[in-house]
């Protein structure tokens, strides 16, 4: 099912932490970018993503200069440079800062990332089934119990 809503925010800040961690962020392509978990009232979110993102590669014997080497090659090496990573982005509203408000981490492997996804995800709404999943279900049924609570209690103070 596509993405009824994209995350442009998370998105950027995800492609700026690439780009001061070693890789071409701009260039990085995202995807299954969703909503993992949800504390009340919203104000931290957990996401899960996938990317595929090229590592800068320094230039030899030199420590301090970096080069983008893409330019020289066709765009079937350039994919074949790209590396899959899966990340979880912890995200905080209620902090002041960017640099507290948004935390990335990166992992090799799916199993490291749901590992880190479990631990941040304890005691909040856990969306386990893509962008809409169970975070919709737990909304209508929340809704409906509340629907049924009024019709209940006008029908007894009759």
């Amino acid at each position: 099912m596509a993405r009824i809503f994209k995350n442009r925010v998370t998105e950027k800040d995800i492609r700026n932490w690439l780009d001061r961690n070693g890789f071409f962020g701009r260039a990085a392509e995202i995807t299954d970018l969703e909503l993992h978990a949800i504390k009340r009232p919203g104000w931290r979110q957990v996401f899960r993503f996938t990317v595929k993102a090229k590592p800068v590669k320094a230039k030899p014997n030199s420590g301090s200069e970096w080069i983008d080497s893409s330019s020289s090659n066709r765009q079937g090496s350039r994919q074949s440079d790209r590396e899959v990573r899966y990340g979880v982005v912890l995200d905080d509203q209620r902090k002041r800062t960017e640099a507290q408000q948004t935390q990335i981490f990166i992992f090799e492997s799916i199993d490291e990332r749901d590992e880190v996804l479990d631990d941040l995800s304890v005691d909040m709404l856990t969306c386990s089934t893509g962008q809409n999943g169970d975070l919709i279900v737990l909304a209508v049924v929340v809704v409906i119990f509340v629907v049924v609570a009024l019709l209940l209690g006008s029908l007894v103070g009759n």
